[in-house]
């Protein structure tokens, strides 16, 4: 049997032979709708979807519109199916709730106000989703509930604490306990292969930080 072109969970899906937790991979192309320079990533979604059987037809695909922030949506149903992209103003979004009073950075409140960079949902119809090159993805999934969640949590987003903010909204949205909850962490970049000093990001984050932990940034250590 051939090994499909994405990653899955496979405690995940011992959970719930319904349960579709999974990360692509390159083989499936760039699928990010705001970086599709050659007009493929419709294309590239389609196929990744179709492997996961996902009917689009029936069911909503709640794309987070992350811009490294530490805003998470309520998302639930609308009559309408298919690929969503969700921002602060969608109307998809039932709740919403931001921690920048806990991590503000200066001078990013302006490209952070619209995005969202973590989807926690109750409805089965529901699939959260989250575009990322390099930086951290986790899924969250309560088997008690049924509430899910997906978590957009790069170099700002582990600082900011987005996982276990998250985990605070799915204990109020959805009664979870926290005790029950199972993750996947997909790939993503970090020490020793990550120096955030280098990077645009780190006059926005060095302040929470030291330049030691900086140059040998652990993504997963900081998710976890």
């Amino acid at each position: 049997m051939n090994e499909p072109d994405y990653i899955y969970s496979r405690t995940f899906r011992s959970l719930n032979p319904d349960l579709v937790a999974a990360c692509s991979t390159k083989q499936y192309g760039n699928m990010s709708y705001s970086r599709d320079t050659d007009g493929s990533a419709p294309a590239n979604f389609n196929r990744y979807m179709k492997d996961l059987s996902i009917d689009l037809s029936k069911n909503t695909v709640a794309i987070a519109s992350c811009s490294h922030g530490n805003n998470i949506a309520l998302v639930s149903k609308v009559p309408t199916s298919g690929r969503h992209a969700i921002n602060r103003q969608s109307p998809l979004v039932k709740e919403l709730h931001t921690f920048a009073a806990d991590f503000k950075i200066e001078g990013e409140e302006e490209r952070n106000k619209d995005g969202v960079d973590a989807i926690v949902t109750i409805d089965t119809s529901v699939f959260p989703g989250v575009a990322a090159a390099d930086c951290g993805v986790v899924a969250l999934f309560d088997p008690v509930s049924g509430a899910s969640a997906m978590i957009h949590s790069g170099g700002i987003g582990c600082y900011a604490g987005i996982v276990h903010n998250t985990i605070k909204c799915m204990t109020r949205w959805a009664h979870v306990n926290p005790q029950n909850l199972h993750a996947f962490i997909g790939p993503c970049a970090h020490f020793p292969n990550v120096n955030l000093t280098t990077t645009g990001i780190w006059n926005f984050i060095k302040k929470f930080t030291s330049d030691e932990d900086g140059k040998n940034f652990d993504q997963i250590k900081h998710i976890t």
